[in-house]
């Protein structure tokens, strides 16, 4: 029956015109409040019943049943003209009354308002039936509950990791409609404590276009990656306007009004779903045939769960149980949609970062090539400049003395030096050098080289014993000669250079020794490095690569070469394998 002002008092409505309904009703929408009349039999066990209304947050719900009257000698009995309404005892988020009918049973009158749609299932089971029922209750909505929470937690480590919008407008919605569930199936008061009764109808409200707006805004963002027409922008456009301005109408005018327009703008869901799906004209990830296919069976769900609520369709599943298979099969769909095209944009991000990479090495390499070049065209402009000044300077004499024809011909000797170098380091840098392997005598190599060498007076060659290897004799010349040749160009004027050949482990060492002269000691962590030379070695002609090609050669026959410096000799020790 229904109460147009909501004004009745139970005592108005016992002998008001009720028409008969099922146990399954959907409610709301209407500012008038609704009175059931319930008959319900004593349990066969004779204990109580649990009277129960699931699933759905009402505004207000009162049950009645008649008053008791006690009585000195036969203790109480039923007043038949008077109602008292009941507490809820029922332990659980479900609205539930402890009943004990009478014998042949009892009427009990129920009032329920609420301005937005709710669906009810009302029971009336002895105790431990109502205690089973609860049970399964609780398992299936925490199972919900927690499948949609990781849901959102899964939509939100997404957008940490990927700062994709449509995890964005995922974790939102997901959030939105968690909270919305959490007040609908009456766990508000007890999950959010602090809030008073008054506060969490409000909220809940809000929850509601919050919701209904942010599901749209998401299904929007999904829909422009695959390109749907115009008109299907333009309804997912009109349909947040028109929640926008529900919401304002909720506030300020009728706050039924505004819900039912929101559901009523909300239901057009599913039709603009499936034009979006129609029309969709390119193919992303994760291809057009999978996203027709999750969006058809999605807008299956939305429409029946969009028919029950508006009351246009009285399907029993979807009033119990709507909620639940709604909004799993949204989420799970809208996760296998967000999971493939997430691996997807990884796959391509992954690519793009190779890629980037690739190209980073690439540049990196053509700028070791420039500093190269710079460097190799610095030193051996420098070193050119000096050698034609030399020989300008010896050549503009009217008579050339033996020492200017000395440098002049030194100046020659260093420029062609210079080249052999760079033309020895291009080779390596280029792997054109191979080995030509055959027994060499180490100390018939150093004794030829240091006989043929210009200082020989200064050199002093210390070997211990025959050492022979199986190696490339003539790069063990270019090699040495560039040791031999650094310390005696850099060795202090008059100095002694010593050069010792003794066995080492697996191989042989060869140490070149001098005293540090005007250059100075050179930079340990660059001594090998590509044209490189000490700042104070600029006066003598040299192209920076000697001790680079050094390395390069010892490296190529296997060998190995350091800097180990003391505090008075320059020494470079190479190790060559038997």
């Amino acid at each position: 029956m229904e109460d147009p002002k909501d004004s009745l008092s139970v005592e108005a409505v016992i002998e008001g015109n009720f028409q008969p309904v099922t146990n399954y009703l959907k409610l709301g929408y209407n500012s008038s409040a609704q009175w059931l009349r319930l008959r319900i039999l004593p349990a066969v066990d004779g204990g109580e019943v649990v009277v129960s209304f699931r699933s759905g947050a009402p505004d207000r719900i009162r049950f009645y049943a008649q008053a008791l009257t006690e009585l000195h000698e036969s203790g109480t009995h039923v007043d038949p003209g008077r109602y008292q309404a009941l507490t809820p005892l029922w332990p659980s988020p479900i609205r539930g009354f402890r009943i004990d009918p009478p014998d042949g049973g009892g009427e009990y009158f129920v009032e329920i308002k609420s301005i937005g749609t709710i669906m009810l299932n009302i029971t009336a089971q002895p105790t431990a039936e109502a205690l089973l029922a609860t049970e399964r209750t609780f398992i299936g909505q925490i199972t919900y509950l927690t499948a949609m929470f990781f849901l959102a937690l899964w939509s939100i480590q997404m957008f940490t990791v990927s700062r994709l919008h449509l995890f964005g407008w995922f974790s939102a919605m997901q959030l939105s409609w968690l909270i919305f569930n959490i007040f609908y199936l009456g766990y508000g008061e007890r999950i959010f404590f602090f809030l008073t009764t008054d506060m969490v109808v409000p909220l809940f409200r809000l929850s509601v276009f919050l919701g209904a707006f942010l599901t749209v805004t998401f299904h929007r963002s999904v829909m422009s990656r695959f390109e749907p027409s115009w008109l299907v922008f333009r309804l997912f456009d009109v349909q947040l306007c028109v929640i926008a301005a529900s919401f304002t109408i909720f506030l300020t005018v009728d706050p039924m009004l505004g819900l039912k327009i929101t559901a009523l703008s909300f239901g057009m869901s599913p039709i603009v779903l499936l034009m979006g799906v129609t029309t969709a004209s390119k193919d992303v990830a994760p291809g057009l045939t999978i996203m027709r296919v999750i969006y058809g069976v999605l807008s299956l769900s939305f429409l029946f769960n969009a028919l029950g609520f508006l009351g246009i369709a009285e399907l029993k599943l979807f009033i119990i149980y709507g909620y639940m298979i709604h909004g799993l099969t949204t989420g799970l769909l809208l996760f296998i949609l967000l999971h493939m095209t997430s691996n997807d944009i990884f796959i391509k991000a992954r690519s793009a970062e190779s890629e980037r990479i690739k190209i980073e090495y690439q540049n990196k390499i053509e700028q070791d090539k420039n500093q190269s070049l710079s460097g190799f065209m610095h030193m051996l402009g420098h070193e050119a400049k000096n050698a034609m000044s030399v020989m300008q300077m010896s050549t503009s004499m009217e008579r050339i003395t033996d020492q200017q024809r000395t440098r002049a011909n030194n100046a020659i000797i260093g420029l062609t030096g210079i080249i052999d170098r760079c033309n020895q380091a291009a080779r390596l840098d280029n792997k054109e050098m191979t080995l030509k392997l055959e027994k060499c005598d180490l100390e018939d190599i150093l004794s030829k080289l240091c006989a043929s060498v210009d200082a020989v007076e200064r050199i002093t060659l210390l070997v211990q014993g025959p050492a022979v290897v199986h190696n490339d004799p003539v790069l063990l010349d270019v090699l040495f000669r560039n040791l031999l040749d650094n310390a005696i160009k850099y060795a202090s004027l008059g100095s002694d250079i010593t050069v010792v050949l003794k066995p080492d482990t697996d191989g042989y060492s060869i140490m070149f020794e001098n005293e540090p002269g005007a250059a100075g000691m050179p930079n340990p962590s660059r001594v090998f490095a590509k044209y490189y030379r000490a700042p104070r070695a600029q006066d003598e002609i040299g192209s920076g690569l000697g001790l680079y090609i050094a390395r390069r050669l010892a490296d190529l026959m296997g060998g190995r070469i350091d800097y180990m410096p003391s505090k008075r000799h320059i020494r470079f020790k190479v190790w060559i394998p038997c």
